[in-house]
């Protein structure tokens, strides 16, 4: 409903009395002769040129204006025709327009629309009210304050920030059980593989660095996770997973430290990364800024892995086997230059 109508119609009901002459003509009973427009033309050209400007422009202008005034006599009473439908027609659709729009009336809200009205008055008289944060609720901490508060108070309030927020708890929920089932199924394919429980928590080591890592760096970019990049976690287990085992497989075939930096695994591991690292950043160069952040966090995780499972992992090796990092004497020597 409009605000301060009453101020409004008085304002309305002073311009309908300075400009009634000018919104309400005295009209003729017929149209004007064109002696009748020739001599209207002789007058109005005689008082623009009365008129005088101390401003150069304003009177060149002037001059301009009555100039072209005393050509339309020279021009013929056709010209006189032309020039007042063309000056009058628009003018009478303005006149007709403002008349419209002061001539208004106390608005009711019984007068408006039954379609809005259904909108805001439900069927028992309750009427729809609209609750606006004081806070940016693209915070979720501000968003969250916001929905308690006002749930505290309408335990049934719905709309935008509610569904935004169940979205995001649902997202979140099975991001959880995504991670859970993750991790479960990563693990017991680890102890079915490499049959040692320590084996299988050195190939999580880089995993977990990865991740905390990744979300570090997300801070720092101000890239917070959002319900488009979160999948981006669960992606780092399933990624960095088979680099590790292929290094500790290695490392235990090979019994030595040495042996398996010389080895063809660091240099297919590195090969692999690069391909998929150029795979990911390719997204990042998306326009839609969920695809483009879920790029570069990826791009990110990739390269981490390839750091930490090339450099960390066999160092964590050697240091949880040192009876077989250890032997490194010459028939080690041989087995590397041969490999």
């Amino acid at each position: 409903m409009p605000k301060d109508q009453s101020d409004n119609l008085e304002l309305l009901d002073d311009i309908q009395t300075l400009l009634w002459s000018a919104i309400e003509p005295v009209r003729q009973a017929q149209a004007p002769s064109d002696e009748q427009l020739s001599q209207a033309v002789r007058r109005t050209s005689q008082v623009i040129g009365d008129a005088g400007y101390e401003a150069p422009d304003l009177q060149a202008a002037n001059e301009r204006l009555r100039v072209s005034m005393i050509a339309l006599l020279d021009d013929g009473p056709e010209a006189l025709t032309q020039w007042q439908s063309a000056s009058l027609t628009n003018l009478l659709e303005e006149l007709a327009w403002l008349r419209r729009a002061l001539a208004v009336e106390q608005i009711e809200f019984s007068q408006l629309p039954k379609s809005l009205r259904s909108r805001l008055v439900g069927a028992d008289g309750s009427f729809h009210t609209l609750l606006l944060p004081a806070d940016d609720i693209s915070n979720v901490e501000s968003l969250r304050a916001f929905l308690e508060e006002v749930r505290g108070v309408v335990p049934e309030a719905t709309g935008r920030p509610v569904i935004e927020w169940g979205v995001g708890k649902i997202v979140v929920d099975a991001f959880t059980q995504a991670m859970i089932f993750a991790l479960c199924a990563i693990a017991l394919v680890l102890l079915v593989t490499l049959r040692s429980v320590l084996n299988a928590a050195l190939v999580f080591a880089p995993l977990f660095l990865t991740a905390v890592f990744v979300m570090a760096i997300a801070v720092a970019l101000n890239m917070p996770l959002n319900m488009a990049n979160i999948l981006v976690v669960p992606l780092i287990f399933g990624l960095g997973v088979d680099n590790g085992i292929h290094v500790v497989e290695r490392f235990l075939h090979d019994k030595n430290f040495e042996s398996l930096m010389s080895s063809s695994t660091p240099r297919a591991i590195l090969l692999s990364s690069l391909t998929t690292l150029g795979t990911f950043a390719s997204l990042s160069l998306s326009p839609h800024q969920g695809t483009a952040s879920i790029g570069l966090l990826l791009s990110i995780a990739v390269a981490l892995l390839l750091v930490f499972t090339v450099f960390l992992l066999p160092v964590l090796l050697g240091i949880a086997h040192p009876d077989k990092s250890a032997d490194s004497g010459p028939n080690s020597s041989k087995l590397a230059l041969s490999d």
